[in-house]
């Protein structure tokens, strides 16, 4: 019936009262959670890496039967991106490549209105002789003294 209760005792009953026993039970203890680590791990990471099944299961069993040797030759055959991270690299390729097309778009406007703006008649002359009558003058005014109101 004491089986049954709680004690502090438990634990010591599981491991063997030989200090090398228990310390060996311990290690393979230790052993094993780090080897159903490495599994889990490599199990989550490979999802994460590619929709093909059976990637998914090679890479999963390589660690299973060979865990800690599997797991680093794993980690050298795996796919160096994840599926988000093609999917974001892509989607950032698409998005430059609009923003280069309209860039070429917005260029080509610009153009064709410069070259209308040359041909359009002001007055006596074309656009582009106002702006040559405009820089004369600019340059005329900029030799002619100005006088400036004190209040000024």
């Amino acid at each position: 019936m004491s089986f049954f209760l709680p004690s502090a005792d438990f634990f010591t009953g599981i491991l063997n009262m030989d200090p090398f026993i228990r310390a060996a039970q311990i290690g393979l203890g230790v052993l094993a959670v780090s080897l159903a680590y490495l599994v889990f791990f490599a199990t989550r990471d490979i999802l994460k890496r590619t929709h093909s099944l059976a990637y998914q299961l090679f890479c999963i069993l390589l660690v299973a039967c060979l865990p800690v040797v599997g797991f680093c030759f794993y980690l050298l055959i795996r796919p160096s991106q994840t599926l988000n991270e093609r999917d974001m690299a892509e989607n950032v390729a698409k998005i430059l490549a609009l923003l280069t097309q309209r860039e070429e778009k917005i260029q080509t406007v610009k153009s064709k209105m410069y070259a209308k703006a040359k041909d359009v008649k002001i007055g006596q002359g074309t656009m582009a002789e106002k702006g040559d009558a405009n820089g004369r003058i600019a340059e005329a005014l900029k030799h002619t003294p100005v006088s400036l109101p004190a209040n000024a």
